[in-house]
């Protein structure tokens, strides 16, 4: 990339080569029409929600929450039993999360640096929802950055840029979602800015970087999983960098023929919630919901 400054007519054209470049591993994956298929539909769908996301969520002056993954736009092998909501930050602001608690299982609040498949994986603050004051109505507040407070606060390293939410569901058809905001203390209220050209393209870009860069990290951790896999067993669960502090993961990869299926025992894990999750060779979870998987996955 040469020094030019960066347009909306830039920009544009940034996203569009990342997709092209994204799609070299996709014709590699295979001749079938229907795989080929399925992975450009898969990079178009992660194009769609980095847009999302960098339009709509990434102004750190006024912040609000975006799905990402969400039930359109898969990656990474998301928990099927959650929702993963984020909202940029500036470490030297203060912000307010308000809201409803709703009657989720849990919710998970962690100040991070960024994304994993971007190489920005530190996880700097995280506090759980059952950790907070909530009031006789469900409502809530915390606080985020600024002198360090007693009860509902997490702080903001100098490098946190995202605050993730991770919502977690074990009873979709009877738990209520958490209902949640954000807003900057301080910030300016009134009319919506106007639209800035270079911030309008510097958006862009950084949607083009994140497609490209999660289509080829998962790609490569794919390839990685397939050369360590070692027949009739699992690979242990374990504590990745980029995720959450407190969670282990496990992933390994199978592959079934027609009239075949995979039986998986193991222990009753000594953990709640405990999701076993299938997903696709691009690590996009293949059921929207796999509802109550880890509500039959508790211990007892």
């Amino acid at each position: 990339m040469d020094d030019a400054p960066i347009t909306p007519e830039r920009a544009r054209d940034e996203i569009a080569s990342a997709v092209e470049a994204a799609s070299v591993d996709v014709m590699r994956a295979g001749d079938s029409p229907r795989v080929r298929a399925d992975g450009f539909a898969y990079l178009a769908r992660l194009a769609e929600v980095a847009l999302q996301q960098q339009l709509h969520g990434a102004d750190a002056a006024y912040p609000r929450f975006v799905a990402n993954p969400n039930p359109c736009a898969k990656w990474g092998a998301e928990n099927a039993d959650n929702r993963y909501l984020w909202a940029r930050v500036d470490p030297g602001a203060v912000y307010r999360v308000s809201g409803h608690r709703g009657t989720s299982f849990e919710l998970l609040f962690e100040a991070k640096q960024g994304f994993m498949q971007l190489g920005q994986p530190r996880n700097f603050a995280a506090r759980l929802a059952s950790e907070l004051s909530v009031d006789a109505d469900g409502r809530f507040e915390l606080w985020l950055g600024g002198p360090a407070r007693a009860g509902n606060w997490i702080p903001l390293d100098p490098e946190a840029q995202w605050l993730l939410v991770r919502e977690y569901f074990v009873d979709w058809e009877n738990e209520t979602p958490a209902r949640l905001a954000i807003e900057k203390v301080g910030a300016a209220t009134g009319a919506p800015r106007l639209v800035d050209p270079a911030r309008v393209a510097a958006q862009i870009e950084a949607a083009a970087a994140w497609t490209l860069g999660t289509a080829r990290f998962w790609h490569d951790w794919v390839v990685q999983l397939r050369a360590g896999h070692v027949p009739g067993q699992l690979a242990a669960p374990r504590r990745y960098e980029g995720g959450a502090d407190d969670i282990l993961y496990g992933n390994d990869w199978f592959q079934l023929g027609n009239g075949e299926a995979l039986v998986v025992e193991c222990d009753a894990p000594d953990a709640t919630p405990t999701a076993a999750c299938a997903s696709s060779s691009r690590r996009a979870t293949i059921a929207v919901r796999q509802r109550h998987v880890a509500e039959r996955m508790r211990p007892g």
